[in-house]
């Protein structure tokens, strides 16, 4: 268990070792677990990635393989899920950098997904992302978070913001959903529904289809 952490266990100080996405579920899990139902699960810790590449045998051969590379060449596009200890920084965000592995059964399917993730820092994107963001791969380690499925398979899913990604404005939640999973929300594979939460109103949703729709009162950030 030494280099697993339960989300329980986790907050948002947390960033260095489990990452942006796992240090959140950590804090989510924390403080709104008597409110709202999280899916429980844990993370595997940076230092289990820094101990992956090390008892693996494999640092020297990325340092290899990464000498005169030339990333811009690279016509490959892979869409990354996992949670980097550098995402959601002011100037880099890293998010959807990383790969993501769905609907996983088994324990030894769950061991494999977590080194495909371990192993998609170092895609052509990923490694593309860093290089123009100035980062060094030793500046950049991963966490993987495992967690259970929720079936919005079933239902729908998406992703919210606490505030307007493009001007920054911090009044208000901005929600994109659809039915489905949330990967095709993030992987930008539907038009997804769009809607503005105004926080100090508590109860007024504006979509830019023209619909407004009642909420309760502090049903909202």
């Amino acid at each position: 268990m030494k280099y697993i952490k339960f989300f329980r266990e986790l907050a948002i100080k947390d960033i260095p070792l489990v990452g942006g996405k796992n240090a959140s579920l950590g804090e989510m899990v924390q403080s709104l677990s008597k409110k709202i139902n999280i899916p429980d699960g844990f993370a595997v810790t940076a230092q289990g990635y820094e101990y992956f590449l090390e008892k693996a045998g494999i640092n020297d051969e990325i340092r290899r393989q990464l000498l005169g590379l030339d990333y811009r060449a690279k016509n490959l596009d892979v869409a990354v899920r996992s949670s980097a200890t550098a995402e959601d920084l002011p100037d880099a965000s890293f998010a959807g950098q990383q790969e993501s592995y769905l609907n996983i059964i088994g324990e030894n399917a769950v061991m494999e997904a977590v080194k495909k993730c371990m192993a998609s820092l170092f895609t052509d994107r990923a490694i593309s992302y860093r290089v123009d963001k100035g980062f060094s791969r030793k500046k950049v380690a991963l966490s993987v978070g495992v967690q259970k499925m929720v079936r919005s398979d079933t239902a729908c899913a998406g992703v919210m913001f606490t505030l307007d990604t493009e001007s920054g404005f911090r009044d208000v939640v901005l929600i994109n959903g659809s039915w489905g999973l949330g990967e095709l929300v993030v992987k930008g594979k539907v038009s997804p529904d769009e809607y503005y939460v105004f926080k100090p109103l508590s109860g007024a949703m504006y979509c830019p289809r023209k619909k407004f729709c009642s909420l309760p009162h502090g049903a909202w950030p």
